[in-house]
């Protein structure tokens, strides 16, 4: 994320490589709104397409109401975490790890699944 955060570039590969946890990548914009589809991680399980669609579909959605999201704004090149919690669609509780460009222009969040213990 950090290499992310000085400018370089983050191709769809990153997901498929990463460890077992993280279950998804996107990108925000300076205001909170998904940039461009989320990328999904090859081992989540499969979800029933018809009942959790709308909450698949990220593209353009505004993230900017998520601590995650104004913790990373503020501090530009550094990675936060989100408390854990329970997520939908997946029914795992995760957190989310977010890095803000050191230019602020964008932030780079990655969903991870944690032990809920």
């Amino acid at each position: 994320m950090t290499r992310w955060a000085r400018g370089e570039p983050l191709g769809a590969w990153v997901c498929h490589s990463a460890p077992e946890p993280l279950l998804r990548l996107y990108c925000l914009n300076r205001h909170g709104m998904q940039l461009g589809a989320t990328i999904h991680c090859r081992w989540r399980r499969p979800l029933d397409p018809v009942r959790y669609a709308p909450l698949e579909a990220g593209e353009g959605a505004s993230w900017a109401h998520r601590s995650y999201f104004r913790s990373a704004i503020a501090r530009p090149g550094q990675i936060v975490a989100s408390e854990p919690y329970l997520a939908l669609p997946d029914r795992d509780w995760e957190v989310t790890l977010a890095c803000a460009r050191r230019d602020g222009s964008a932030v780079l969040c990655a969903d991870v699944a944690v032990d809920e213990s």
